[in-house]
């Protein structure tokens, strides 16, 4: 297995001072040539950050394809295989980076999309590298450590622990499904408790037999 780095953008200032408030601006940065790699990390140097109040500058790539019956069109993922978000938390000095998706295909475009509120100023310094291995087969992954999801707000719903648990992350605050959005079916094994009470007992003398346990 062969590793390597590619310089895809040289240190430049992306400043987006014109913009309106609650508007985006996208840069396209050209591409690179991937197709002898089998796995990629974006790494986003960030030489200086001028980004003030939510104004926030996302460095991504995108995947890309050329096509000779096509010359003239622009092949390319709409979703970034990888992305980083500079905002005005991000110190000086500071190295992000964030995996590439698999199958990310021969060819990466680098996007750089600034959005700009009220009277921010939404200017950064930058310069970006691919941290590139050669014949990487798309990964198998396990569950080494724990898993959390999170909700939008920031917090922490769900945990799928290394001791094989799927568990909430507090007692009796999240739910699984909705009223609206429901599972069809739940499978279970020896057990299913309902507030530590053996569920088919409840449904029993609640005279309900549509969950089978």
């Amino acid at each position: 297995m062969r590793s390597g780095l590619m310089e895809i953008l040289r240190k430049r200032t992306f400043d987006f001072a014109a913009l309106q408030s609650g508007t985006s601006e996208t840069v396209v940065e050209g591409d690179a040539d991937l197709a002898e790699y089998g796995d990629a990390t974006i790494a986003v140097r960030v030489h200086d950050n001028a980004i003030t109040g939510t104004s926030s500058i996302v460095v991504a790539v995108h995947s890309r394809s050329y096509s000779s019956d096509d010359p003239d069109t622009n092949f390319v993922a709409s979703t970034a295989s990888a992305s980083v978000t500079i905002d005005a938390g991000t110190a000086d000095g500071a190295l992000l980076v964030a995996g590439v998706l698999q199958g990310f295909g021969g060819c990466l475009e680098l996007r750089v999309t600034g959005t700009r509120n009220g009277s921010d100023t939404c200017r950064a310094d930058i310069s970006v590298e691919l941290v590139l291995r050669r014949g990487v087969a798309a990964p198998r992954r396990s569950l080494a450590d724990t898993l959390v999801v999170g909700n939008t707000t920031g917090g922490t719903d769900l945990v799928v622990t290394s001791g094989d648990e799927l568990r909430p992350s507090s007692d009796d605050t999240t739910d699984v499904g909705t009223a609206a959005q429901r599972f069809r079916t739940v499978y279970a094994g020896t057990s299913v408790l309902i507030n530590t009470h053996p569920a088919a007992k409840i449904l029993e003398a609640m005279q309900i037999s549509t969950l089978r346990i």
